[in-house]
């Protein structure tokens, strides 16, 4: 079995969907896929290329890996989901928005 020397980084937000779908070019072509979480494969979440985390939370951050395999041998892919928190991001939104409503008043309120 080998393994990627790189892994890569998917973000998605909290309670979204989140979706890796990885390709094996090999001979012979006939590849089976099989996905785990942790850095050791020892969780089986999904077989098949594509993974799909429906409504994400953040404890499902961390490490997941794609091993795929043929008649010949085997191979790791390594991938780091990142979960971004979602009130964080609304919170950020919020705040921006209401800066921009006190500029836009203050503003309005010196012309008069």
């Amino acid at each position: 079995m080998s393994t990627s020397s790189s892994s890569y980084k998917v973000a998605v937000l909290e309670r979204q969907v989140a979706s890796i779908n990885v390709t094996a070019v090999a001979n012979p072509a006939s590849v089976v896929y099989s996905w785990y979480s942790g850095k050791v494969l020892d969780k089986f979440v999904a077989s098949g290329p594509l993974l799909t985390l429906e409504n994400v939370t953040r404890h499902q951050a961390g490490s997941f890996i794609c091993v795929a395999s043929n008649s010949e041998g085997s191979t790791t892919l390594p991938v780091i989901l990142d979960v971004q928190c979602m009130n964080a991001f609304r919170f950020t939104v919020l705040l921006v928005i209401q800066n921009l409503w006190r500029l836009k008043l203050k503003f309005k309120s010196e012309r008069i």
